[in-house]
């Protein structure tokens, strides 16, 4: 049988025809598909056509119906062939999209509605749609953008747009094809139906062995940025695209001092010497501003690398952190060093606007959400310093260091820890560990690939969030970020230890809030209100705060900054939205209900807590959020708290007093 691919729809018209003995006229299948007597003519033309390759007959009798006609056993074959052989591209719009995605960006053509609704046999209307999508995936950075003409739609954009464009393509594909499983190599292999083979492979090889030269492993999700870089400058430069960059896009003097750039080169060189490709001296400078971004680190002594204005900083963001929680850090050397590491590459990032998506975020903000907000509270200094505008990704890696260090302990038991996700994240595990099992003698964290290159004789057990083979050793499969049902199961390994967090309280427990009653204020409660929109909630607050010189004119606008990083709405209705510090001159905290649901980014929400947090007040910051977290965490906590309260009620619950 020819290869001829067949809608969905086409498929299923073979099926009733197939199973129906007797003739059925085009209404009768029209009505079974949901489709007009056109589109049936207009399928059975294409069914005719692969019909050719068989001993089946489609028969048309005038006022009878249609029929396929044959040996049952040659319909059957029929069916099993195109049953084993049907592609998703033409059943569903997003296979369609990449098609057109492909045709646009790495084949570069230009491409009319017509051709296209006749290359996938369906409407010109689906393909508007199709192109809708790819507009909007377009449109969500900057990269290259769509231009239609008499002559069709193609396009346009410089090479740093189009390759970025590319880039994008690639992880919307990977992402697709691999929705149930990630890792480099299953990257690498949805690559191979984009890219030739060879281009593919080599690069794959190179970015591997980087990650293995690497003192600290880089993670996952790293290493995949990388190939799918690399992949798409070595394919545009084998079509003699080059980059066409100037000095503005190296910010410091310091990066150019890290000697990455070597390792850049000496990357591509390789890469050259394997296949015959050439690239320019912009193209390394490209490639290079990725291998900062991503936390290669070169190698030689860290010392050499580091400036003292970085380490500076690094120490002054430990200290405030020590302050806001009350707990002294700066003696945490593994802290510094590893807040050093990832410090100059994500101020790279943050800087040339490089995104790195932190695939923890939803996780971090759900289980970790008063230690998110803490340290969102003490980056916001960099912002100004640097002139940056922090991103929830980029906090949530911050946060995944303090967090572990707030968790470190001393003396445990042997037990391999195995997360692909990253060292962070690898030491939040252990230092939760330590925690919650304090008999634990030694926690030692290894890579996926390392595993079984260990001596496990001496292993108590092993805590994995990848799949491994059996191994002669208990296994316990938690979640990247240890959540407490993870705590639990592992805690079942130890029948005299028992499960103890402070945090996870009895739902009717009375709970006091010592620290909010401090900043609770009767004139910036309101409740019941009639508001529309996150806009006129903001504009309410402000214009009050502003006029009682709580806050500077500037606040507003921090505070539609912070809701662009990612919305501060929660699962449970409630908003908490928060400034930079920079801008206020009290501490209040402003609650508002409203009467009904107000939009706010991805959710719905009735009550807003807005956090207005000085900078002389950030000592205090985790324990208001504390407090705050206990009114908002659940829907059965707000509504124990806040629905329907008065604004005494509201007052009496924080332990103030209404103001006569």
């Amino acid at each position: 049988m020819r290869e001829i691919e067949i809608t969905k729809r086409q498929f299923q018209l073979i099926r009733l025809l197939i199973n129906n003995s007797e003739a059925h006229p085009v209404r009768y299948y029209s009505d079974k598909l949901n489709v007009s007597s056109r589109t049936i003519h207009h399928d059975l033309n294409h069914i005719e056509i692969l019909l050719k390759d068989t001993s089946l007959i489609l028969e048309r009798k005038p006022r009878v119906g249609i029929s396929i006609k044959g040996h049952a056993d040659e319909k059957f074959k029929l069916l099993n062939q195109l049953t084993q052989s049907q592609t998703e591209v033409n059943n569903i719009p997003k296979e369609r999209q990449f098609i057109i995605l492909k045709k646009l960006l790495i084949e570069e053509e230009t491409l009319s509605y017509q051709q296209l609704s006749e290359l996938f046999m369906v409407s010109k209307s689906s393909i508007s749609s199709d192109f809708d999508e790819i507009q909007k995936m377009l449109s969500s950075s900057k990269t290259v953008q769509l231009v239609s003409n008499s002559c069709g739609t193609f396009v346009e954009g410089n090479e740093e747009e189009w390759q970025k464009g590319l880039i994008q393509l690639n992880e919307s594909y990977a992402k697709y094809k691999s929705a149930s499983a990630s890792g480099l190599e299953r990257f690498m292999m949805c690559m191979k139906q984009l890219y030739d083979e060879k281009i593919v492979t080599t690069s794959f090889q190179l970015i591997k062995e980087l990650g293995h030269k690497q003192k600290n492993p880089l993670a996952d999700y790293y290493l995949i940025n990388l190939l799918n870089v690399l992949i798409v400058l070595t394919y545009r430069a084998m079509q003699q695209k080059h980059h066409q960059m100037s000095n503005q896009n190296f910010i410091y003097k310091e990066v150019m001092n890290l000697k990455l750039y070597f390792i850049s080169k000496k990357l591509l060189d390789d890469l050259s010497q394997q296949i015959t490709v050439y690239f320019s001296e912009e193209d390394r400078m490209y490639f290079n501003q990725y291998i900062v971004a991503n936390g290669v680190q070169s190698y030689v002594d860290q010392q050499e690398v580091v400036t003292s204005e970085f380490s500076k900083i690094v120490q002054q963001l430990i200290e405030k952190m020590s302050d806001s929680i009350k707990i002294d850090l700066s003696q945490d050397v593994y802290l510094y060093e590893n807040l050093l590491a990832h410090f100059v590459p994500m101020l790279y990032r943050l800087k040339t606007q490089i995104v790195v998506k932190n695939p923890l975020l939803k996780s971090i903000k759900e289980e970790y959400s008063v230690m998110f907000s803490v340290t969102w509270f003490v980056m916001s200094m960099l912002e100004e310093l640097y002139e940056i505008e922090l991103t929830e990704d980029e906090v949530g890696f911050m946060m995944v260091h303090f967090q572990a260090a707030l968790e470190r302990n001393a003396r445990s038991k042997k037990v391999l820890i195995i997360c692909p996700t990253g060292i962070g994240t690898s030491e939040l595990i252990a230092n939760r560990i330590r925690r919650f099992l304090p008999a634990l003698d030694i926690i030692e964290v290894v890579s996926l690939d390392k595993l079984y290159q260990n001596n496990i004789d001496e292993v108590d057990f092993i805590i994995t969030t990848v799949p491994i083979k059996k191994l002669n050793r208990p296994i316990i499969h938690v979640s990247p970020l240890m959540s407490d049902v993870d705590i639990r199961n592992v805690s079942k390994f130890y029948t005299d230890v028992f499960l103890k967090d402070a945090s996870i309280e009895d739902a009717e427990q009375e709970i006091d809030f010592p620290v909010l009653k401090k900043w609770i204020d009767e004139r910036y409660i309101y409740t019941n209100q009639n508001f529309a929109s996150k806009e006129e909630v903001f504009d309410f607050m402000t214009e009050k705060l502003v006029t009682d010189q709580i806050v500077e004119q500037e606040f507003r606008e921090s505070l539609m900054q912070r809701e662009l990083m990612g919305g501060t709405a929660l699962n449970s209705g409630v908003a908490i939205p928060h400034g930079n510090p920079k801008n206020l001159k009290e501490t209040k905290i402003f609650l508002l209900t409203n009467t009904t649901a107000i939009k706010w980014g991805e959710k719905f929400v009735h009550s807003i807590v807005m956090l207005c947090i000085s900078e002389k007040d950030l000592k205090d910051v985790r324990d208001i959020l504390n407090d705050i977290y206990q009114i908002v965490r659940t829907k059965d906590s707000v509504k124990r708290y806040l629905t329907g309260k008065t604004k005494n009620q509201l007052l009496e619950m924080v332990g103030g007093s209404a103001i006569d």
